[in-house]
């Protein structure tokens, strides 16, 4: 992941784009799902972690819960590639502003109508994770991303594990898969017997039934060219259908997770879809989940959280207008 980048009751009729696989492996037509609006959360690893954030600021109205691995404050590169290459990782953590900053920044972005208002947020369910051995995104830079939230979601509704897996490396923890915890790289899916997808799940959406398995022809590639917009989204998404949801006889549940840097299908196909520890869930709790995917052009394969894609907008790339980010919204 180089050493800068990482990675409105009821139900109504939301519409994804999703179908099966074709033979020819082609991205197929779009079909509607039985989600519920109040249900829509998001998650995200590294660059992932950043979009997650972004997304769950800047659409609070909606999203109603967010899980975050090995990320920082919104807003942390105020659209510039120095900071995120300094005090957003490992070696300038130091070099964060202080106080609430990143705060007064939101409100303001809030007050100019560019987000929903701030106190969508206030009952919303937030979970947090830094490895102890990730020595990509410091520790100190995910604590700002907690004091972040802190200052506007109720306190007994966030998580926050902190360095409690010693060796966990900077990567999606999972309780069976992947390389060892402590390495760093590969698909950067690690094997820590920790299911952080079940933990942020269970904290998002409350009790839960226990995983079981997803079958494979579940998880689906859609078309992502109608909702683009930019050239750093791939032609191809996946998203996973429970069955229940596939037929329309169960009222569903949205969770969208983002991949960080050098996990798009182009670098390692849909083994993040697959294996990130989702799908499970998913199934037995009638949850689809959106992957969304970036291109190979984008910078790294991460996603936009320091303005690659602002195209002289100043800090565009963070808002409701952002490109991935009007994107990922219009699937949703």
């Amino acid at each position: 992941m180089m050493d800068y980048c990482f990675i409105a009751g009821r139900a109504l009729l939301l519409t994804l784009a999703a179908l099966s696989v074709s033979t020819a492996h082609a991205a197929q037509a779009l079909k509607t799902y039985n989600v519920d609006p109040d249900q829509i959360s998001v998650s995200g690893l590294s660059s992932g972690g950043y979009m997650a954030v972004q997304m769950h600021v800047a659409f609070s109205a909606s999203v109603m819960g967010a899980g975050v691995l090995a990320a920082g404050p919104y807003f942390c590169a105020e659209g510039n590639v120095l900071y995120a290459t300094t005090r957003c990782l490992n070696s300038g953590a130091s070099l964060l502003p202080p106080g609430e900053y990143f705060q007064d920044l939101t409100e303001e972005l809030s007050d100019a109508g560019r987000i929903d208002s701030t106190a969508g947020m206030a009952g919303d369910r937030v979970w947090l994770f830094t490895g102890g051995a990730d020595d990509v995104v410091a520790t100190p830079v995910v604590d700002r991303l907690r004091a972040f939230y802190e200052s506007f979601v109720d306190a007994g509704n966030i998580v926050y594990l902190r360095n409690q897996i010693p060796d966990a490396q900077h990567a999606m923890i999972t309780d069976d898969y992947g390389k060892p915890c402590g390495f760093e790289g590969g698909a950067y899916i690690n094997d820590c017997d920790f299911d952080a997808a079940g933990a942020l799940l269970k904290h998002i959406y409350g009790e839960l039934k226990p995983p079981v398995e997803a079958p494979p022809a579940h998880l689906k590639t859609f078309d992502q060219s109608p909702f683009s917009g930019t050239d750093s989204l791939g032609a191809e998404g996946f998203v996973y259908v429970p069955s229940d949801c596939e037929s329309g006889d169960a009222g569903c549940r949205l969770h969208v997770a983002f991949h960080g840097c050098r996990q798009n299908r182009n670098v390692i196909g849909d083994e993040y879809a697959r294996h990130a520890g989702y799908n499970e869930w998913a199934e037995a709790n009638d949850v689809v989940v959106l992957y969304p995917q970036t291109e190979s052009t984008a910078v790294n394969q991460c996603w936009d959280w320091w303005g690659y894609t602002d195209g002289g907008v100043e800090w565009n790339y963070a808002t409701r207008s952002g490109l991935q980010m009007a994107a990922v919204r219009a699937m949703i």
